[in-house]
C-alpha cells in the first residue's frame, strides 16, 4: 500500500520541455532526499516536443525535420524510445514507500491506477497482453509491454520510469489527439507502421484537459487510499531544476 502520509498534487501546468525534463529529475531527487512528500503532476509542453529516453542515440532524430516543424527535442530522466508531445496529455509521478520494488510491479500498479481513471471518462481501455512489438524501432509508440495501456487493440498510453535508491520516477503520455504516424518524418531511420491510438478517435469526442486530470486523481485516491493535497515547488526543487536544463536541452 503507498505511503498514507498527505501526497502533494501539483496542477496541469504548460513550460518550456528541458524546464518540465529538468523538474521530474528534481522532484526524484528531493523525493529521495526526504525533502518533499510523495508528488503527481500533469503538464503540456510549449513548444511541442519530441523527448527521446536516457540510453536512446540522438541520432535516431531527424533534428532538422523537428526545427522545420517548430519541435523542441529534449533527453528524458527515464528509460524508452521517442515520443513525440504534441496533442497528448503528460502525467508524472514520484514515490517510494508501498510500492513494489521492481520497475515492472510499480508500473504495473500505476497502470491499472491509469485504467481506471480512463475508464471513468469513458474510454474501453485495457493493459496490453504484451504483443504489440516493432522490434528495435525509435519510437515509444510502435510497441506495448504487458504494463501498457491499448484501447480497440493499439496502444494509447506510454510510459517509462527511473529508480534511485528505493524512489522512483514515472511519467507518460495519454494521446489526445495525435496520429499514429505523426512521430515518423521526425526520425532518422526507417520505422514500420504505428500500432497506436489517440483519445479522441475511441471516444469520438475528447474530453477538456481538467476531467482528464480529475479522473486520475480520484482515480489515485480510490485506488491507494491516498490524500492529495495541492501544493507548491520548493525552492530547493526550482533552483535544481534550472541548474539542469541546459544538459536536457538537445535542440
Amino acid at each position: 500500500m503507498p505511503s498514507q502520509r498527505p501526497w502533494r498534487l501539483l496542477p496541469d501546468a504548460a513550460g518550456d520541455p528541458a524546464w518540465h525534463m529538468a523538474l521530474d529529475e528534481a522532484l526524484l531527487e528531493s523525493h529521495r532526499l526526504g525533502l518533499s512528500p510523495p508528488t503527481l503532476r500533469f503538464y503540456s509542453w510549449d513548444p511541442p516536443a519530441l523527448s527521446i529516453g536516457y540510453a536512446q542515440a540522438a541520432s535516431e532524430v531527424n533534428m532538422e525535420a523537428c526545427r522545420e516543424a517548430g519541435l523542441a527535442v529534449v533527453r528524458r530522466s527515464t528509460g524508452g524510445r521517442a515520443v513525440l508531445h504534441r496533442g497528448e496529455f503528460t502525467y508524472a509521478l514520484i514515490a517510494s514507500d508501498g510500492f513494489p520494488p521492481s520497475i515492472v510491479g510499480t508500473y504495473r500498479q500505476i497502470t491499472d491506477m491509469l485504467a481506471e481513471a480512463i475508464a471513468r471518462l469513458g474510454a474501453p481501455v485495457s493493459v496490453a497482453p504484451g504483443t504489440l512489438s516493432r522490434s528495435g524501432s525509435p519510437s515509444c509508440f510502435q510497441s506495448a509491454t504487458q504494463a501498457d495501456l491499448v484501447a480497440l487493440g493499439r496502444k494509447l498510453v506510454g510510459s517509462a520510469q527511473t529508480r534511485r535508491d528505493g524512489a522512483f520516477l514515472q511519467h507518460g503520455a495519454l494521446m489526445l489527439t495525435q496520429k499514429a504516424d505523426e512521430i515518423l518524418p521526425l526520425l532518422s531511420r526507417p520505422v514500420f507502421g504505428a500500432d497506436a491510438t489517440c483519445l479522441a478517435d475511441v471516444m469520438g469526442s475528447l474530453p477538456a484537459r481538467a476531467a482528464i486530470a480529475a479522473a486520475i486523481v480520484q482515480s489515485a485516491i480510490a485506488t491507494w487510499g491516498i490524500r492529495l493535497d495541492i501544493g507548491e515547488l520548493s525552492s530547493w526543487e526550482i533552483e535544481r531544476a534550472n541548474d539542469r536544463m541546459a544538459a536536457l536541452r538537445l535542440l
